[in-house]
């Protein structure tokens, strides 16, 4: 078991307990999904940047708490799909495990061959890439939210059916919640300004 694996399984099976117990409130899954983006996004940009000064590896070491955040995000993630489709949950659970595996073979190639060819110039390119494949992923998440609470002002604007006038994502058919209308129902919003 190698200390990631260990930080995972740490944070996987504490992370909600202890989040729960100082906040009072359990995490959203949205939330635990932006944690995971937004820790994904600090590791690898920080590694990026103030690794590359540390040659030793011992930065990476000190990091890796931060790094283990990202596990709890794909519970969070599978259980917000699970929820908004529960008679489509094996199709789902399906193409999860397919796209999952995606990654895990095209990554190894791309950020070896991005490293071999920026090495000598920029040795966090790599690691600035990931990074920022974290921060997109944050950056959608922090949009979903906007958007869905545009389609929730709208609710709140006498359109009883749950849609709006520009958008027709949080209505409901034949009286099963669409994934739009679940995830907000379930999760609290945060919008920063």
């Amino acid at each position: 078991l190698s200390l990631k694996g260990a930080m995972d399984l740490i944070m996987i099976f504490c992370f909600r307990r202890v989040w729960t117990f100082i906040a009072k409130v359990p995490p959203t899954d949205l939330m635990m999904m932006r944690m995971g983006a937004g820790a994904v996004a600090v590791f690898f940009l920080t590694l990026a940047f103030v690794g590359e000064e540390s040659k030793d590896g011992y930065f990476a070491f000190f990091l890796t708490p931060i790094l283990g955040l990202q596990a709890v995000a794909v519970p969070s993630y599978r259980s917000l799909l699970g929820s908004a489709f529960p008679d489509k949950r094996s199709s789902i659970f399906s193409a999860l495990s397919a796209l999952e595996s995606i990654p895990g073979l095209v990554a190894p190639v791309l950020f070896t061959q991005l490293y071999s060819r920026t090495v000598g110039e920029f040795s966090g390119c790599a690691y600035l890439a990931m990074g920022l494949a974290g921060a997109a992923a944050l950056a959608l998440l922090l949009a979903f939210a906007a958007v869905d609470r545009v389609v929730e002002i709208g609710d709140e604007d006498g359109h009883e059916d749950g849609s709006s006038s520009s958008s027709s994502e949080g209505h409901r058919d034949g009286g099963r919640a669409s994934a739009s209308s679940t995830a907000r129902e379930e999760l609290p919003l945060v919008v920063s300004s």
